[in-house]
This record gives structure tokens, sequence and C-alpha cells, in this order.
């Protein structure tokens, strides 16, 4: 184990997970590293998730110290709680981890050891994505060079996730970023970019050392609303005067139309005819984009909700989604 004894802030937004959270803990409270704090931020959960919480922590008093709680008056979405997590945190590094997924238990140490070995700003380690029938092993794609990184980022060629990385504190708390009050989806799209012109050094761990689980209700069965297509657009418009050079309008007007292409795709997946003018709002912006940069099936996708077939969409999504991830299953087992 590194010895430096640097103090590490692990956070977690906590909303409507008591079937998870417990798993999540476990998995943090049993870390070989210890010089942790835990800081869960209460974003006015409905169910039991605080109660499973503390049944928890009682199993784990040598790490009752370490662990605080911040409760929100209302709830403020995931966005929120991560920066109240962040601007609670008292570590030299700080690392988030949503609710319902969970580390390896030497995750924090082997982290902090590349982090501290290599010198970098941020440690992006490989993840394992569970799914109800079986598991992918990924690893992080992109760059170890931050401007091209970023690029990769913005123009949504690279994974954009807050969690299964490492950030060197400063980072996060000595930068004023721009937000968008009640952004709930792609908020990891609207920070990352802005955290990454800050960043000297990256380092990609391929080991996977945190486990997504994509079994939980949300992507697919999420409600797609229009205050989701509102912040995708508000990212944009963001966006367009912060990073005005040449490149970064050219990823930006790259990385926005897939951006709508997630909405679009959960929106088929879970359709309701009820809210077909959402689907046919999604079409309308898709529609004022250049939409270039799509593979063919995201094109054809498209194609097919613009004729108002978007319970066929969705069939179609979910048999183009099984043979992804069928493939990579099989490249996943090949390593």
């Amino acid at each position: 184990m590194n010895g430096s004894g640097m103090l590490v802030s692990v956070l977690i937004p906590v909303y409507n997970v008591e079937a998870y959270l417990e798993r999540c803990a476990v998995s943090l409270f049993e870390q070989t590293y210890r010089r942790i704090e835990f800081v869960f931020v209460d974003d006015c959960t409905r169910d039991r998730s605080m109660d499973v919480l503390r049944e928890t922590m009682a199993r784990y008093p040598d790490r009752a110290g370490d662990v605080r709680i911040i409760r929100h008056e209302t709830n403020l979405g995931l966005a929120a709680a991560r920066k109240t997590g962040a601007d609670a945190a008292t570590g030299e590094y700080i690392m988030f981890v949503d609710s319902d997924d969970w580390l390896e238990k030497d995750a924090v140490e082997k982290m902090l050891n590349v982090a501290e070995e290599s010198g970098a700003d941020m440690v992006a380690c490989g993840f394992i994505q569970h799914f109800p029938r079986h598991d992918i092993r990924l690893v992080r794609s992109g760059t170890d060079d931050p401007a091209e990184y970023f690029y990769s980022v913005l123009s949504h060629d690279a994974w954009c996730t807050l969690w299964a990385v490492l950030f060197k504190s400063p980072l996060l708390k000595d930068h004023p970023y721009e937000r968008l009050p009640g952004v709930s989806f792609a908020e990891d799209y609207l920070l990352l970019p802005q955290v990454l012109r800050h960043v000297s050094r990256i380092v990609r761990l391929d080991e996977p050392l945190y486990h997504y689980d994509c079994r939980n209700a949300g992507g697919c069965s999420r409600k797609i609303e229009g205050r989701m297509i509102d912040g995708v657009l508000g990212i944009r418009e963001l966006f367009r005067p912060m990073f005005p050079d040449a490149r970064s309008q050219a990823a930006l007007e790259r990385g926005i139309p897939r951006k709508m292409l997630v909405l679009l795709k959960e929106f088929c997946v879970g359709f309701d005819p009820g809210d077909a003018a959402i689907g046919r709002r999604i079409v309308r912006e898709l529609g004022g984009m250049d939409l270039s940069g799509l593979s063919l099936p995201d094109r054809f996708l498209f194609r097919l909700c613009r004729a108002g077939l978007f319970r066929t969409a969705g069939f179609y999504v979910r048999t183009v989604r099984g043979v992804k991830r069928t493939f990579d299953r099989m490249r996943s087992q090949g390593r």
C-alpha cells in the first residue's frame, strides 16, 4: 500500500436506491486503502435508502468516523448532489461513485498509487457493465493526451463519465464551472469537458475496478421529458461561446446530435403514445442539426422516427443493442 496517507473523498449521491445501496456501501467500507472520507448526499430519497445505509454502517464501526451524510432540503437532482458532495469534500483526491454501482475492494488504492506515481491530475479506470444476462468488461476509450481527450469527450467519441475516475481535488474545487439548473440528463457531458481544460496529465488504467450496474430502473425505462431536451440544447448554447475555436465547435456539433440520439433511443424503447409529442420534438431538433457524424444505424433510426414509427424504432433499437452487446461480450471474453 502507498504510504503517503493522502486523504481521498468518495462522493455518493443517494436517491431511491434501497435495493442497491448496501452493496455499494460494503464495497466502499471494505476498501483496502484506509484514509477515505465517504460523503453521502441524501437528495430527499423517498425510500429506505438512508435506513439501509445506517444499518450497513453499523456493521463497520471502524468506518463510522469516516462517514458524512448531507441532506438536501428538496430534491435537486444528480448534478446538484454531486456538486454538494464536491463542495464538502476535504480530501486531496475526489472520486464519484453512483449508489447503484460498486467498486473492487482495492480500487481506491490502485488508482491513488497510479496518480501519485505518475503525477496525473486524473486517473480513469476500466469498468464492467452488468446486464441482466451477461457482463461486459470495458477499457476506458480515448487518449492520455488531455487536449485530445477533451475533443473526444466533446464529440461523444469517448466515454464521458465522472464515475470510475480519480480527480485531484483542486480540479473540482478551485475552478468556477458553469452549471445549468435542473439538468438531470447529460450532467457528465456538461462538467467533464470543462474540467478537462484544466487537466495537465491523464492516465488510463485498463483494469476494471468499477462495476456499472445497467439493471437498475433508469436507462431504457427512463421517462424522457422535455426538460432533458432543454438540457442538451442548453449545453450546446453554453459551450458555443465557452469553446470558440474551430475544432471545439466541430466536436460540439458532432457530439450534441449523439446526445440527442441517446434521448431518442430511450424514448423509442419506452414508447408511450401519450408522449408522442416529446418524440416529435426530438426529431424536430435533430432535423436542424448536422447528422453526417451519425452512424448508418443511427441515421436509419432517425428516418424511422421522422416517419412517426416510434414503436418500430424501439424494436429496432433493442435489436441493435442486443447484437452490439453480444459482440462486446465476445470481445471482452477474448481479452
